[in-house]
């Protein structure tokens, strides 16, 4: 699909990974745009679970904010309900990873 940002297929264990990902705000107000581009990610990764044998992922740039709003309680339901794993990706371009279940970041 051509508005997938990460779609990749696990042959051996037949599923697919889809993540929607989102750069570094740029723009009028960073703190506005963190909190913009937050909501917007989860609507499109929401509108994005259609397939049965998919593991679906949010992956953002590594900020406290996202931190922060990642591992909220309120948010930490949510993962785990949805099954949503979320990515951080940081300047020196290292991965972290929190899977639905987790309680904190790890190298992914």
């Amino acid at each position: 699909c051509h508005w997938l940002d990460l779609k990749a297929y696990h042959p051996k264990q037949r599923y697919y990974w889809i993540i929607e990902v989102k750069g570094y705000p740029r723009g009028y107000s960073e703190a506005a745009q963190r909190q913009n581009y937050f909501w917007q990610v989860l609507g499109q990764i929401l509108g994005r679970m259609t397939q049965e044998n998919a593991c679906y992922g949010i992956c953002l740039p590594d900020h406290e904010f996202f931190r922060k709003k990642i591992l909220n309680d309120n948010l930490k339901i949510a993962r785990q309900r949805l099954y949503l794993t979320f990515f951080l990706v940081r300047k020196n371009k290292e991965v972290l990873k929190v899977s639905p279940s987790g309680k904190n970041f790890i190298k992914f």
